[in-house]
């Protein structure tokens, strides 16, 4: 049975008024739908949503930030890692977008703060360090 307020039941209901109807375990809307993000090899710390929720980003301790459609449930571009002359040496254990979705935010055991752009998938500017 269609949840009744779905697009197709609002579209195909009124086009069969005449059929019966069983109502046993009707329900209003569709279920949820799992979407479980692969691709990490080492455990998820830290997962956030974009502002306008089209976007996730996880961080996890094998020193990568990866950028999720969040829809979908695949993932956009490269992770952002560490290279030979950026990202993070250590697990990221925190990740955050801000508030306008155009920046990533991440914090590793690396004792590194890194700033990213969301779309070119680069780190802008230098590490902020100085924790012990």
């Amino acid at each position: 049975m269609l949840p009744s307020n779905s697009l197709l039941s609002r579209m195909l209901i009124p086009k069969f008024c005449n059929m019966a109807e069983v109502v046993v375990g009707h329900t209003r809307e569709w279920p949820p739908v799992e979407v479980q993000l692969k691709g990490h090899t080492f455990f998820v710390a830290s997962v956030a949503f974009s502002p306008n929720g089209a976007r996730i980003i996880s961080g996890s301790d094998d020193n990568t930030v990866r950028v999720w459609d969040a829809e979908r449930g695949v993932q956009i571009g490269s992770p952002l890692e560490g290279h030979t002359v950026e990202g993070h040496t250590g697990g990221v254990t925190s990740v955050a977008f801000s508030p306008d979705g155009t920046r990533i935010i991440s914090g590793s055991a690396d004792r590194t703060v890194r700033v990213w752009d969301v779309e070119r998938g680069v780190q802008i500017g230098s590490p902020l360090e100085g924790h012990t």
